[in-house]
């Protein structure tokens, strides 16, 4: 794996044979985590047109191998909330700042 991405000086780390191997299994780790996302999209799509709504899909003895369940989802639109009540929004607002790791583009 060859990164080509420079760093500007002041905030570079230099990397051991061991650290390194684990960026290359983060990369992997990725690319693998995508790759069974896309799996899962084309299985969902699969099962989701001939399974309908609140039903099992069975085997040929009638056993239960998966479920299709209703579920449900809520939100608070937080523009709408904001405009109509800003001190509402402007007590309960809250960002929490973290750090990630990010991978060049190849």
């Amino acid at each position: 794996m060859t990164i080509t991405t420079t760093a500007p000086a002041p905030s570079t780390v230099i990397l051991d044979a061991y650290q390194l191997k684990a960026v290359q299994n983060l990369q992997k780790a990725r690319e693998l985590s995508e790759l069974a996302k896309s799996l899962e999209v084309d299985t969902k799509a699969i099962l989701n047109d001939v399974i309908p709504a609140g039903s099992y899909g069975v085997d040929y003895q009638g056993t239960v191998l998966i479920e299709r369940q209703n579920a449900k989802t809520s939100s608070v639109d937080r523009a709408v909330l904001k405009s109509l009540f800003p001190e509402a929004f402007s007590a309960t607002y809250k960002e929490t700042l973290y750090t990630k790791l990010v991978l060049p583009k190849a």
